[in-house]
């Protein structure tokens, strides 16, 4: 793997908003998803980059 640290960020990302809409109830899943999208597509577009 070429890039391990942004694909355990990335990981980590989704784990823990896993373990928030598990855990609390009176969070709305959909929210929560959609941060741990949005913040996915960051990570993956600084982290990806090919280097010039």
């Amino acid at each position: 793997m070429k890039y391990p640290w942004v694909s355990i960020s990335i990981l980590g990302i989704w784990i823990a908003s896993a373990i928030v809409v598990a855990k609390r109830a009176d969070t709305a899943p959909e929210v929560i998803l959609a941060i741990a999208l949005a913040s996915t597509i960051v990570v993956s577009f600084i982290g990806f980059r090919t280097p010039r």
